[in-house]
C-alpha cells in the first residue's frame, strides 16, 4: 500500500491522486478523507476508470448520480442529519441554527439538516456559514447568540469548531450542540467536551459484545500496546475488512473490473453482528447511524 498525506487541502489531494494513478499505477483507491478533498480528485479516477473504495465522506455527490466506481460503507450525512435533528426536536430544541463549512462537504450537510428539518415543519433559525480551517469565530458566534437558539449544529470540520463553542458559552448561549462523524469532536479541551452530541456512523467501539467489536479490539491491540479505540479507527477497520474480502473473491489476478464485480457480486458482506449491502445498482453499503455525546472533562462517549 502507498500512502500520501493531502492536509486536507483539495489540490494536495488532486496531485496525490495523479502520483497514484500515473506514476504508481495503482491497481485502486481507497480511504479518501471529505468531501472536497475526494471531489477533487473524482475527474482523475473517472478518466483512469479506477475503483475507490471507502472515501471517508457522507456528501451526496459522492452518491448522486449513481458512479459505478465508488463503493461507500458508511451512512450519508443527509443521514446524520436526519438523525441530529430528530433528536433535538423531540427533546423540544426545535428553534435551531446552523454553522457550516464554506464549501461542498458543509453546503452538502446543510441541505440534508434543512431537508430534515423540512420533514418536521421547520427551518433553521439562522445559517451561518464559516471557513474551513478559520479560528476566527466571534462574528459567527456573534450572529448565532443573537439568535437564541436552542439547538445548534455545527456542520464543519475541526479546526473552528473548540473556538465557536468557547464564543458562544462567553455570551450566554445554553443552546444543544450537535456535530456530526468527521467533526473529530473527541479532540475538544476538556473544558468544551461536556453534553456535546455527536452522530456516528458506525458502532460502538467499546461494544465487546459485537463479533465485529471483539475482532476490531483484537486486531488494534495486536499493533499497539496503547490501546486507543475509536469511531475513525473502527471505521477504517470495517472498510478495510470489506476491501480484502473483495480481493479475495476477485481471485489471485484481479483487475479493476474483477474488484468491482466482486464488490457488487457479494450482495451481503457480514462482519459479525454488522453487515453491509453491495449490488449493480446500489454502491452504499450502509445506512447506520447512531447518537452519542461527549460527556465530563474526559471526553468519553455514550450512546
Amino acid at each position: 500500500m502507498i500512502y500520501r498525506d493531502d492536509a486536507y487541502t483539495p489540490e494536495k489531494t488532486r496531485k496525490n491522486t495523479e502520483h497514484f494513478l500515473r506514476r504508481d499505477n495503482v491497481f485502486a483507491l481507497f480511504g479518501y478523507w471529505g468531501t472536497p478533498t475526494t471531489q477533487a480528485a473524482l475527474p482523475l479516477i473517472e478518466k483512469a476508470r479506477a475503483p475507490l473504495i471507502a472515501p471517508t465522506t457522507g456528501a451526496q455527490i459522492i452518491r448522486e448520480p449513481f458512479n459505478k466506481l465508488i463503493f461507500n460503507v458508511r451512512a450519508s450525512y443527509h443521514e446524520e442529519m436526519e438523525v441530529l435533528v430528530k433528536h433535538l426536536v423531540r427533546f423540544g430544541k426545535d428553534a435551531i441554527a446552523i454553522v457550516y463549512q464554506n464549501d461542498s462537504f458543509g453546503l452538502d450537510a446543510l441541505e440534508g439538516a434543512k431537508a430534515a428539518l423540512q420533514r418536521l415543519g421547520l427551518k433553521p433559525i439562522i445559517s451561518v456559514p464559516i471557513d474551513r480551517n478559520s479560528s476566527e469565530t466571534d462574528e459567527v458566534a456573534r450572529q448565532v447568540a443573537l439568535s437564541k437558539p436552542k439547538g445548534l449544529l455545527i456542520l464543519t470540520a475541526y479546526p473552528p469548531i473548540p473556538s465557536l463553542i468557547r464564543k458562544l458559552r462567553e455570551r450566554g448561549s445554553t443552546a444543544q450542540i450537535m456535530t456530526h462523524s468527521n467533526s473529530n469532536a473527541q479532540n475538544l479541551p476538556p473544558n468544551l467536551r461536556h453534553s456535546i452530541g455527536v452522530s456516528q456512523v458506525v458502532p460502538y467501539p467499546w461494544n465487546a459484545r459485537l463479533d465485529l467489536i471483539r475482532d476490531y479490539q483484537s486486531a488494534v491491540r495486536k499493533q499497539d500496546q496503547q490501546v486507543m479505540y475509536d469511531f475513525a479507527s473502527l471505521e477504517g477497520y470495517i472498510a478495510a475488512r470489506v476491501l480484502v474480502q473483495a480481493l479475495d473473491k476477485a481471485g489471485a489476478n484481479p483487475t479493476r473490473e474483477k474488484l468491482i464485480k466482486s464488490l457488487e457480486s457479494s450482495k451481503e458482506v457480514d462482519l459479525g453482528d454488522y453487515k453491509l449491502t453491495f449490488s449493480e445498482n446500489n454502491h452504499n453499503g450502509s445506512d447506520f447511524v447512531q447518537l452519542t455525546f461527549l460527556m465530563g472533562e474526559n471526553g468519553a462517549y455514550i450512546h
